[in-house]
């Protein structure tokens, strides 16, 4: 049981680390226009996990 918490809080930072970097890499101006970056940054902090990994695979430059 021990485990799977250790488990629990390793995913817990990964997805903190990633929605960090995803909102960093947004607001630092990787995007070309405001409404771009705008769309993005909302989808990125409405829908932390998801919204993170849509913008590293489809939303980067």
């Amino acid at each position: 049981m021990e485990g799977f918490g250790i488990g629990l809080i390793f995913l817990t930072f990964v997805a903190i680390a990633l929605w960090i970097y995803a909102i960093a890499d947004i607001v630092k101006g990787s995007l070309s226009g405001n409404s771009s970056k705008i769309m993005w940054l909302l989808i990125v902090i409405f829908f932390p996990i998801l919204g993170a990994i849509l913008y590293l695979l489809i939303g980067r430059k």
